[in-house]
């Protein structure tokens, strides 16, 4: 399943997303490792240097972090 999200790091084995773009205040941060990620597509950073991203990832994570 494909979700939106905003990558913030990049921490060498696992990535740190946010739920929400920056300017909205609702989202929390989730670390996703590498090898869960099936698919990812980037869009153009942003100027703070959050990168907007569509993120294929297994169903049963997507249900388990609650995105």
């Amino acid at each position: 399943m494909k979700v939106r999200l905003w990558q913030i790091e990049d921490r060498g084995k696992s990535l740190l997303f946010s739920t929400t773009p920056p300017e909205n205040r609702d989202g929390r941060p989730v670390f996703i490792g590498r090898s869960v990620i099936e698919h990812i597509s980037r869009d153009l950073p942003l100027p703070n240097g959050w990168v907007p991203c569509t993120v294929t990832l297994p169903d049963w994570l997507i249900e388990k972090e609650g995105l």
